[in-house]
């Protein structure tokens, strides 16, 4: 915000050539500037926990199928290195 904000500034000074227009434009733009920042970190946490327990339920399903096979060739759980959570 501290170089997004000075800059806009002056590129509206320089297109305008007025400093009341650049003021007043980037006071105006400030706002947007920070609900596109605070929307982009609310989307950035929703995938991350999105994306977590996408790959969590994966894990859990190749542990039960591992669990399965081994149970079927009535072997020890260790030996494929299966651990459940606790």
């Amino acid at each position: 915000m501290a170089l997004v904000l000075p800059a806009n500034a002056l590129i509206v000074y320089l297109v305008s050539h007025s400093i009341r227009a650049a003021i007043v434009k980037t006071l105006t733009c400030a706002p947007l500037f920070e609900a596109g920042y605070f929307a982009s970190v609310l989307f950035l946490i929703w995938r991350s926990g999105w994306l977590g327990s996408a790959a969590q339920n994966a894990n859990h399903f190749d542990g039960c199928q591992q669990v399965r096979r081994q149970r079927a060739l009535n072997l020890p759980l260790h030996s494929i290195g299966v651990r459940f959570a606790t």
